[in-house]
C-alpha cells in the first residue's frame, strides 16, 4: 500500500510524494494519546495534522521515530519534544524538525501533533 505525504518540494511549491508501506513492516500503527508522547508547555499548540508539510520524509527516519515514540508511550524513556514549525502561508505549517514524527502520526491517523512555533 502506498501513501502519501505532503512536502515542500524545491520550488517552493507543496508537492506530494508517495511511499510504499508494506515493504516497511517495522512501521506499526500509534495510538492518537499526544500527552503520552510529547512533553507539553503553555507554548504548545495541537495542530491538525493535515495542515502540516513535510520538509523531508526519510524512511529510516520513520522507523527511528516509530520506536523512540513507542517507548516513549510505554514510559520506557524520556517523552519528545513537540514537533518544530513554521506558518508556511494561512492554511498551512512547514515541518521544520519533527518530519519522521509527522509521517508516523499521518500512517497512524491521527487528527493532531503537538507543535511549536518557531
Amino acid at each position: 500500500m502506498q501513501r502519501i505525504f505532503p512536502i515542500l518540494q524545491d520550488s517552493g511549491k507543496v508537492g506530494q510524494t508517495h511511499v510504499d508501506i508494506e515493504s516497511h513492516t517495522k512501521l506499526t500503527t500509534l495510538e492518537e494519546d499526544p500527552h503520552s508522547y510529547f512533553e507539553f508547555s503553555n507554548q504548545v499548540l495541537l495542530l491538525p495534522v493535515s495542515e502540516l508539510v513535510l520538509s523531508r520524509l526519510r524512511i529510516d527516519g520513520m522507523v527511528s521515530a516509530n520506536k523512540l515514540m513507542k517507548s516513549a508511550f510505554m514510559g520506557q524513556q524520556k517523552k519528545r519534544e513537540p514537533v518544530t514549525v513554521s506558518k508556511l502561508d494561512s492554511s498551512r505549517w512547514l515541518v521544520v524538525d519533527g518530519n519522521s514524527t509527522v509521517a508516523n502520526a499521518i500512517l497512524s491517523g491521527w487528527v493532531k501533533i503537538p507543535c511549536v512555533d518557531n
